[in-house]
């Protein structure tokens, strides 16, 4: 059980940490200009953000659903921890919570030149393919990475575990 409660905590984890990373040392959005804020608030309409960030949650937790399957959790346990996971992260991860923040990361990355010609090419046919494929290519790099990691995990665990054994023996 406990085992569980740890893969589930590691899962959501991952889940948090592949979707966004945050800085929380950043500083506000009101320390961008106007004309930044305005350039990065256009591009965010153009990318769809708001519903691309929530599409991408969503997709992002059905492979580690799908893990928790195959440790052998009850399908209606799985249609409770999905609707949990969703609740919790639409709390956390609520735009209108999230936006400043995002507004100052674009702000330390792109000048307000930069801005407007990302923007220029989301507004095209090709950057809007990219605005609603990004979701799915998002799910599956995901995907390939979690594969990836679980298929060679012994081999981590066989890289830590003399760590954590040292470290175990210090603590006796």
């Amino acid at each position: 059980m406990t085992k569980l409660f740890y893969s589930i905590g590691f899962v959501l984890t991952l889940s948090l940490a592949s979707v966004f990373s945050q800085d929380e040392s950043k500083a506000s959005a009101s320390d961008a200009s106007p004309e930044h804020v305005e350039a990065i608030k256009a591009l965010f309409t153009v990318m769809k953000i708001e519903e691309t960030m929530s599409s991408t949650m969503g997709a992002g937790l059905d492979p580690q659903l799908n893990q928790m399957k195959q440790m052998g959790i009850g399908p209606d346990a799985i249609v409770k921890m999905k609707t949990e996971m969703m609740t919790f992260l639409e709390e956390v991860m609520a735009w209108d919570t999230l936006e400043d923040e995002m507004i100052q990361i674009y702000a330390d990355a792109f000048t307000v030149d930069e801005l407007n010609t990302i923007t220029a090419f989301y507004e095209t046919p090709a950057g809007q393919k990219v605005v609603s494929t990004m979701p799915e290519l998002t799910m599956k790099g995901m995907m390939l990475g979690q594969k990836r990691v679980q298929d060679n995990m012994p081999k981590l665990q066989a890289r830590i575990m003399p760590i954590i054994q040292a470290e175990q023996a210090k603590q006796k």
